[in-house]
């Protein structure tokens, strides 16, 4: 049996993610929530999202953000240090 190669390699958008996720880490607007099964999500609260099923404005999802259309950009453009 041979193994397609195709799945050895990841997909090009996670790997960007895989890059651009050391700079969401030290970002001021980085807020950890618990996600499904108790994994954390990462949300930038530079962007507010409404989410009805809560009470409060989540942020929207770091990934999302720093994606080629997203506001933060791969440049992370919204990026600010924490203090």
């Amino acid at each position: 049996m041979q193994i397609d190669e195709r799945f050895l390699t990841v997909h090009p958008a996670t790997a960007a993610w895989w890059k651009r996720r050391s700079s969401c880490e030290s970002c001021r607007h980085l807020k950890l929530r618990e996600g499904h099964e108790g994994e954390g999500v990462m949300r930038c609260t530079a962007v507010r999202v409404d989410q009805r099923a809560s009470r409060d404005l989540l942020g929207a999802y770091c990934i999302d953000v720093r994606d080629e259309a997203g506001p933060c950009g791969p440049l992370a453009l919204m990026w600010e240090g924490k203090e």
